[in-house]
């Protein structure tokens, strides 16, 4: 996972796991959706702490074995 401030200003490396794994985004090989996530909850984060939102941005791609 790659991401702006906007991101790393309100979730820790952590987090930012937890939420790749216990949302089922690795498990069903889903990056889009974590990201999806992942900006809407640092959004909501942002908004709640401070009324004001920084930028958000952020990559994220799987990497594993392949399965048959």
């Amino acid at each position: 996972m790659v991401g702006s401030d906007g991101i790393w200003d309100r979730f820790s490396n952590e987090e930012v796991m937890r939420l790749v794994v216990h949302n089922g985004f690795w498990d069903r090989k889903d990056p889009s959706g974590a990201v999806k996530k992942l900006v809407q909850d640092a959004t909501d984060k942002w908004l709640l702490e401070q009324q004001m939102i920084d930028d958000i941005t952020c990559i994220i791609a799987f990497f594993g074995r392949r399965q048959a």
